[in-house]
Protein backbone atom coordinates (compact mmCIF):
# COMPACT_ATOMS: atom_id res chain seq x y z
CA UNK A 1 0.00 0.00 0.00
CA UNK A 2 1.05 3.22 -0.98
CA UNK A 3 -0.01 6.14 0.92
CA UNK A 4 -0.86 9.44 -1.56
CA UNK A 5 -2.02 12.50 1.44
CA UNK A 6 -4.34 10.99 2.71
CA UNK A 7 -5.39 8.54 0.34
CA UNK A 8 -4.57 4.88 0.51
CA UNK A 9 -2.97 3.05 -2.88
CA UNK A 10 -2.48 -0.41 -3.84
CA UNK A 11 0.47 -1.16 -5.95
CA UNK A 12 -0.28 -3.91 -8.39
CA UNK A 13 2.12 -6.52 -8.95
CA UNK A 14 3.10 -9.06 -11.49
CA UNK A 15 0.45 -12.04 -10.40
CA UNK A 16 -2.14 -9.17 -10.36
CA UNK A 17 -3.94 -9.30 -13.74
CA UNK A 18 -6.82 -7.90 -15.33
CA UNK A 19 -10.52 -10.33 -15.91
CA UNK A 20 -11.85 -10.80 -19.32
CA UNK A 21 -15.25 -11.78 -20.26
CA UNK A 22 -17.00 -12.32 -24.05
CA UNK A 23 -20.42 -13.06 -25.11
CA UNK A 24 -20.18 -16.72 -23.73
CA UNK A 25 -20.04 -15.28 -19.83
CA UNK A 26 -16.82 -16.86 -19.19
CA UNK A 27 -14.72 -14.59 -17.11
CA UNK A 28 -10.66 -15.21 -17.77
CA UNK A 29 -8.20 -14.04 -15.42
CA UNK A 30 -4.48 -12.50 -17.15
CA UNK A 31 -1.82 -11.82 -14.69
CA UNK A 32 0.36 -8.90 -15.35
CA UNK A 33 2.91 -8.64 -18.47
CA UNK A 34 0.97 -11.60 -20.03
CA UNK A 35 -0.76 -11.43 -23.34
CA UNK A 36 -4.32 -11.34 -24.46
CA UNK A 37 -4.94 -12.70 -28.27
CA UNK A 38 -7.74 -10.57 -29.74
CA UNK A 39 -8.64 -12.54 -33.14
CA UNK A 40 -11.36 -12.54 -35.20
CA UNK A 41 -10.56 -15.70 -37.27
CA UNK A 42 -9.72 -15.26 -40.69
CA UNK A 43 -6.45 -16.18 -42.55
CA UNK A 44 -4.52 -12.78 -42.81
CA UNK A 45 -3.56 -12.78 -46.88
CA UNK A 46 -0.11 -10.67 -46.52
CA UNK A 47 1.88 -8.70 -48.56
CA UNK A 48 5.15 -7.71 -46.58
CA UNK A 49 3.44 -6.38 -43.00
CA UNK A 50 0.44 -5.11 -44.79
CA UNK A 51 -3.02 -7.42 -44.47
CA UNK A 52 -4.28 -7.00 -48.09
CA UNK A 53 -7.77 -9.15 -47.35
CA UNK A 54 -9.06 -6.54 -44.71
CA UNK A 55 -10.72 -3.43 -44.84
CA UNK A 56 -11.26 -0.39 -42.87
CA UNK A 57 -14.15 1.22 -41.19
CA UNK A 58 -16.65 -1.43 -41.12
CA UNK A 59 -15.98 -2.25 -37.06
CA UNK A 60 -16.46 -0.02 -34.17
CA UNK A 61 -15.97 -0.20 -30.59
CA UNK A 62 -17.42 1.45 -27.91
CA UNK A 63 -16.12 1.95 -24.56
CA UNK A 64 -18.90 2.71 -21.56
CA UNK A 65 -19.04 1.48 -17.89
CA UNK A 66 -20.71 -1.99 -17.66
CA UNK A 67 -22.70 -1.67 -14.35
CA UNK A 68 -23.87 0.63 -12.08
CA UNK A 69 -20.68 1.21 -9.54
CA UNK A 70 -18.92 2.01 -12.38
CA UNK A 71 -15.71 -0.25 -11.75
CA UNK A 72 -16.17 -2.56 -14.43
CA UNK A 73 -15.75 -1.35 -18.32
CA UNK A 74 -17.01 -2.70 -21.53
CA UNK A 75 -15.42 -2.78 -24.78
CA UNK A 76 -18.81 -3.24 -27.58
CA UNK A 77 -17.45 -4.40 -31.23
CA UNK A 78 -20.22 -3.75 -33.50
CA UNK A 79 -20.51 -3.80 -36.88
CA UNK A 80 -21.10 -0.77 -39.24
CA UNK A 81 -24.61 -0.25 -40.36
CA UNK A 82 -23.37 0.84 -44.22
CA UNK A 83 -20.81 -1.78 -45.05
CA UNK A 84 -18.34 -0.70 -47.29
CA UNK A 85 -15.28 -1.38 -49.26
CA UNK A 86 -16.31 -5.20 -49.88
CA UNK A 87 -14.82 -7.71 -52.72
CA UNK A 88 -17.37 -10.74 -51.80
CA UNK A 89 -19.97 -11.76 -49.03
CA UNK A 90 -21.14 -15.77 -48.87
CA UNK A 91 -24.47 -16.74 -46.92
CA UNK A 92 -24.39 -19.89 -46.01
CA UNK A 93 -27.62 -22.22 -46.14
CA UNK A 94 -28.15 -23.49 -42.51
CA UNK A 95 -26.75 -26.81 -43.43
CA UNK A 96 -23.92 -25.23 -45.08
CA UNK A 97 -24.24 -27.32 -48.01
CA UNK A 98 -25.79 -24.11 -50.64
CA UNK A 99 -23.81 -20.79 -50.02
CA UNK A 100 -25.14 -17.96 -51.78
CA UNK A 101 -22.55 -15.45 -53.37
CA UNK A 102 -22.41 -12.06 -53.98
CA UNK A 103 -19.34 -11.26 -56.03
CA UNK A 104 -18.42 -7.33 -56.56
CA UNK A 105 -15.21 -7.87 -58.75
CA UNK A 106 -17.48 -9.96 -61.27
CA UNK A 107 -20.56 -7.76 -60.53
CA UNK A 108 -22.17 -11.14 -59.78
CA UNK A 109 -24.32 -12.57 -57.22
CA UNK A 110 -24.50 -16.99 -57.34
CA UNK A 111 -26.50 -19.61 -56.86
CA UNK A 112 -29.96 -17.99 -55.94
CA UNK A 113 -33.14 -20.02 -56.55
CA UNK A 114 -35.68 -16.66 -56.59
CA UNK A 115 -35.28 -13.16 -56.36
CA UNK A 116 -37.52 -10.83 -55.55
CA UNK A 117 -37.86 -6.88 -56.27
CA UNK A 118 -40.38 -4.97 -54.50
CA UNK A 119 -41.57 -3.37 -51.15
CA UNK A 120 -42.31 -5.52 -48.62
CA UNK A 121 -46.10 -7.52 -48.83
CA UNK A 122 -46.81 -5.37 -52.05
CA UNK A 123 -48.32 -7.30 -54.65
CA UNK A 124 -46.68 -4.97 -57.51
CA UNK A 125 -43.62 -6.35 -57.75
CA UNK A 126 -41.39 -8.61 -59.68
CA UNK A 127 -39.74 -12.28 -59.05
CA UNK A 128 -37.36 -14.05 -60.99
CA UNK A 129 -36.68 -17.90 -60.61
CA UNK A 130 -33.73 -18.93 -61.19
CA UNK A 131 -34.82 -22.80 -60.65
CA UNK A 132 -38.12 -22.85 -63.16
CA UNK A 133 -36.26 -19.91 -65.18
CA UNK A 134 -39.34 -17.87 -64.77
CA UNK A 135 -39.94 -13.93 -64.38
CA UNK A 136 -43.26 -13.01 -63.25
CA UNK A 137 -44.72 -9.65 -62.02
CA UNK A 138 -44.41 -7.73 -65.03
CA UNK A 139 -46.28 -4.52 -66.46
CA UNK A 140 -46.17 -4.83 -69.79
CA UNK A 141 -48.68 -7.79 -70.32
CA UNK A 142 -50.66 -6.12 -72.75
CA UNK A 143 -49.96 -4.41 -76.01
CA UNK A 144 -51.00 -1.55 -76.33
CA UNK A 145 -54.15 -0.44 -78.38
CA UNK A 146 -54.24 3.21 -77.67
CA UNK A 147 -51.44 3.52 -80.16
CA UNK A 148 -48.41 3.74 -77.68
CA UNK A 149 -45.55 2.61 -79.39
CA UNK A 150 -43.66 -0.45 -78.57
CA UNK A 151 -40.25 -0.02 -76.44
CA UNK A 152 -37.39 -2.28 -78.58
CA UNK A 153 -35.54 -2.47 -75.25
CA UNK A 154 -38.63 -4.22 -73.51
CA UNK A 155 -38.89 -7.94 -73.30
CA UNK A 156 -42.49 -9.17 -74.69
CA UNK A 157 -44.26 -10.95 -72.19
CA UNK A 158 -46.53 -14.62 -72.67
CA UNK A 159 -49.36 -12.33 -72.52
CA UNK A 160 -48.48 -10.17 -74.99
CA UNK A 161 -47.05 -12.99 -77.44
CA UNK A 162 -50.60 -14.82 -76.98
CA UNK A 163 -52.70 -11.92 -78.32
CA UNK A 164 -50.11 -11.51 -81.28
CA UNK A 165 -50.64 -15.14 -81.59
CA UNK A 166 -54.39 -15.01 -81.22
CA UNK A 167 -54.81 -12.10 -84.09
CA UNK A 168 -52.58 -13.72 -86.12
CA UNK A 169 -54.99 -17.30 -85.95
CA UNK A 170 -58.45 -14.81 -86.04
CA UNK A 171 -56.58 -13.56 -89.62
CA UNK A 172 -56.14 -16.99 -90.82
CA UNK A 173 -59.61 -17.73 -90.63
Amino acid sequence: IVKDGNQNNELATMNDGLKFMGDSGTVTGVKLNNQVNIVGGVAAVKDGNKVTNLTDNNIGVESMADNENGKNAKLVVRLAKNLSDLESITFNSKDKTNPMKINGDAKTIENIKKMTFGKDGSTDSITVDGENKVITGLSNTKLPTDGTPMQADQAASQGQLKQVLDKANDTDK
